[in-house]
């Protein structure tokens, strides 16, 4: 369940029921995921591609979950936390999960054996993909210094 604006004026944790990013004045669950502009931006775009997209390397329903709960986690940041934030941004991360998603389940799928040593390496992989793609997304906010941790290498 979502704690929008909505519900959190009917549990009286605050007086404004409106939507935090556009202004619209009741912020539920639909309109969070699906109504409010930023969101719609995303839909308007590209939901007639969902055909190609889940033709290609990546499953649909997943990435469209993922989605969903990225728009979701985002719009909660900047309300709370005044952390800025971009639908490429939301695409980019959604679409890594959700190709990364469709590895792990071929890899389920194909029901071949594996030794240790090729596990390992398909978990640096993704390991390396990620570190790869939070770089990506340090450097488009403009930050030139990163500390990476890793247990993996």
């Amino acid at each position: 369940r979502l704690l929008t604006n909505k519900k959190g004026v009917r549990r009286g944790l605050g007086d404004n029921s409106a939507c935090g990013i556009c202004g619209h004045n009741i912020e539920d669950a639909i309109h969070t995921i699906r109504d409010c502009n930023v969101a719609k931006e995303w839909f308007v775009a590209n939901l007639h591609n969902h055909l190609m997209i889940s033709m290609g390397e990546v499953d649909w329903p997943c990435l469209f979950g993922s989605i969903s709960w990225r728009i979701w986690k985002n719009h909660n940041l900047q309300v709370f936390q005044g952390v800025p934030w971009s639908v490429d941004e939301v695409m980019k991360g959604s679409f890594c999960w959700a190709k990364q998603f469709a590895t792990a389940r071929k890899l389920e799928e194909s029901k071949r054996y594996l030794t240790f040593s090729s596990l390992a390496l398909i978990v640096l992989e993704v390991e390396l993909w990620a570190i790869f793609d939070d770089l990506t997304l340090i450097l488009d906010r403009g930050h030139d210094r990163v500390l990476i941790n890793t247990d993996s290498m």
